[in-house]
Parts: structure tokens; C-alpha cells; sequence
């Protein structure tokens, strides 16, 4: 599939802007790189820290204090790794040009996997632990935390949300769904991370007695929040209405082969990099709804994405030919959806 952006301000077909030297751009990504690094391993750090100051690991006097501790923290990297999943596609311009969305998106799912690994352990250890302080039954322990502990059922309801979305994810099961179902379920992950807060800051052992601990989480989720709103929301609404993109041609090329000419306005301003990609679009339906453009600021990793209309996926390219076109997918496309 080959795209072409068409300038109706200016009655052109837009040319990619030249690149930065190959130096300069390594020196951004490297400095990039361990600057996102450097924030989410100290950050990981302080909860650990935070964890450590508050008695969990000296006043330990018995197995199901051992559980009851290593479940906090398990709880609380959980927690963490839930607000890194919100970032890892909440289409941050720096690590989209880190990394491409493609590669987000595999870390994307590998981190909700952990997430609720993390979480599951959480729920298993914490209640184990308090069975055994409490000298009864599993299933006695778990009646009364969830009649007798406040914030309990809507942990348990966001624990519930969590596993959904990971196995309607899982492959054999996202193919038999259609894309708006699997995309409604997903949006509950947003629901599930707000009843972790719920369940978390209000009514955490570790957080009400510490209130350094709480402001500090509750710094968390508001800049995660802030971050998401900005440019998941923000950013592709202003962007809509200013450049104002729309396919207006599909030319078919070949079998399951199409070209998109997407017209806008002032889309020398979209700053876009790289050459333009022609990609396999097998098994294409409707092309409503999925508007492709070359990604701000030129991520440049080569693109594997999904044509959710279709469920068809777009493959990497092939090494094509000169006259333009990719040796290599040095550039980057975005699906707005």
C-alpha cells in the first residue's frame, strides 16, 4: 500500500523533509532512551523504597507476614506496571520516535501480561498471608475481606476487568472477536486501573499511615492522567481539525494491493520524515475508519500494525525498488483509531 499526502492549501503533493544527520540522530535516541529509562527505574525504585520504610521487611515475625508483605509489593508493581501499560500507547511523540509503534505495542502486551501476573500474585499472597494471621479457612479469609475491608470488591471488579482485556488479547481469542467488541472490552482497562486507585490510595495499609507514600501515588495516576489526556485525546482532536486529513482517492494496485491519497491542509507543518512505505494490505474490506498517516517527527521503525476493519494486518515491507519508495522501512506510519 502506497500513501501519498496531497496539500490542498497548496495544490501539491507533500515531499518528505530531509533527515537529521545520522550522528545527531543517534545522539537524541541515546540520550532519549536512558533519560525514559533512567525515570522508570527510579520510580520503580521509590516504590520499593517507600515499601521497604514502611515495615515490611524488618517487622516480619511470621510466615503469613512474609505473604501479607511480599503481596503489598507485588500489589504495588502491579499498580505501577498498570500506569506504564496507559503510557506505552498513549502515543508519546518521544517514545514513538524511540521506539515506533509497533515495538510499543509488543511491549505493550508483554507489560499487561506482567501487570496482571503481578496482581494475581497480589490477590493469591495477601490473602494466604492474612489466612494464616487470622488461623482460618481460605475461604473464610476471603468472605471477610471482601464484607469487612473497604475498597475490597472494587478491587476484586478491576481484577475481574484486568483479566478480561489479557484474554480477549490472547491471539485465539482477539481473531474470533470482531475489532468494536475487542476494542469496547479494552477500553474497561481504564475503568479496572481507576478501581485499583479506589482500592490503592483511600484504603492501602501502606498509604494511609504514610502520607508521603500516598502523595507520591497520587502524583502517579495525575500525571499519568494528565499525560493520556494530552496526547491521546488532546493532541488528535487539535490535530483533526487543523490539518483537516481524509482519503480521497483508493486506487487498487494488484491483488490485495491499494494506494490511499490523503488530502489536508497545511500538511507541511505535519513535520513528516522518511520515505513513503508501500505495504501488503491483504484480505481488505472496508478502508472507512482507518486513516493512516505518516507519523510525526518520523518514528523509524518499520511498521507492522493491524487493519482493524478487515482484521488484516499490514506486513513489513519488502526491500522495493529506488523512485522513493522504503529500503529498509525507515519510516513510520500511525493508525488514528
Amino acid at each position: 500500500m502506497d500513501i501519498g499526502l496531497f496539500d490542498d492549501t497548496r495544490g501539491a503533493t507533500m515531499t518528505a523533509t530531509p533527515d537529521a544527520g545520522p550522528w545527531r540522530r543517534h545522539g537524541y535516541r541515546t540520550a532519549t532512551a536512558w533519560a525514559i529509562a533512567a525515570v522508570v527505574v527510579a520510580n520503580a525504585a521509590a516504590i520499593v523504597l517507600l515499601w521497604i520504610q514502611g515495615g515490611n521487611v524488618s517487622g516480619l515475625r511470621t510466615t503469613g507476614d512474609l505473604l501479607t508483605s511480599l503481596g503489598r509489593v507485588t500489589g504495588l508493581l502491579g499498580a505501577y506496571l498498570a500506569l506504564l501499560q496507559v503510557l506505552l500507547l498513549a502515543r508519546l511523540p518521544p517514545l514513538e520516535r524511540l521506539a515506533g509503534f509497533d515495538r510499543l505495542t509488543v511491549w505493550h502486551r508483554l507489560n499487561g501480561k506482567a501487570c496482571l501476573y503481578l496482581v494475581l500474585a497480589h490477590v493469591a499472597l495477601t490473602t494466604l498471608g492474612y489466612a494464616a494471621n487470622d488461623r482460618i479457612p481460605i475461604p473464610r479469609e476471603v468472605a471477610s475481606l471482601l464484607g469487612d475491608y473497604t475498597g475490597m470488591v472494587a478491587a476484586t471488579v478491576g481484577t475481574g476487568l484486568m483479566v478480561l482485556v489479557v484474554v480477549t488479547s490472547l491471539v485465539i481469542v482477539r481473531r474470533r472477536l470482531p475489532y468494536e467488541a475487542w476494542y469496547l472490552v479494552h477500553l474497561t482497562a481504564y475503568a479496572g486501573i481507576a478501581l485499583a486507585w479506589v482500592h490503592q490510595i483511600p484504603t492501602g495499609n501502606d498509604l494511609t499511615a504514610n502520607p508521603t507514600a500516598a502523595a507520591y501515588w497520587t502524583a502517579l495516576y495525575l500525571v499519568t492522567l494528565a499525560l493520556l489526556v494530552t496526547f491521546r485525546i488532546a493532541w488528535p482532536v487539535v490535530g483533526a481539525f487543523r490539518y483537516r486529513l481524509q482519503v480521497a482517492e483508493v486506487v487498487a494496485d494488484g491483488p490485495g494491493v491499494v494506494s490511499l491519497r490523503i488530502t489536508g491542509r497545511h500538511l507541511d507543518r505535519l513535520r513528516a520524515r522518511g520515505p513513503v512505505l508501500p505495504l501488503a494490505l491483504p484480505r481488505a474490506r472496508a478502508l472507512v475508519g482507518v486513516a493512516p498517516v505518516l507519523a510525526l517527527g518520523g518514528a523509524r521503525r518499520p511498521l507492522t500494525a493491524y487493519h482493524h476493519q478487515g482484521r488484516g494486518r499490514l506486513h513489513r515491507p519488502h526491500r522495493w525498488g529506488r523512485a522513493g519508495h522504503a529500503r529498509g522501512g525507515r519510516g513510520s506510519l500511525r493508525c488514528l483509531h
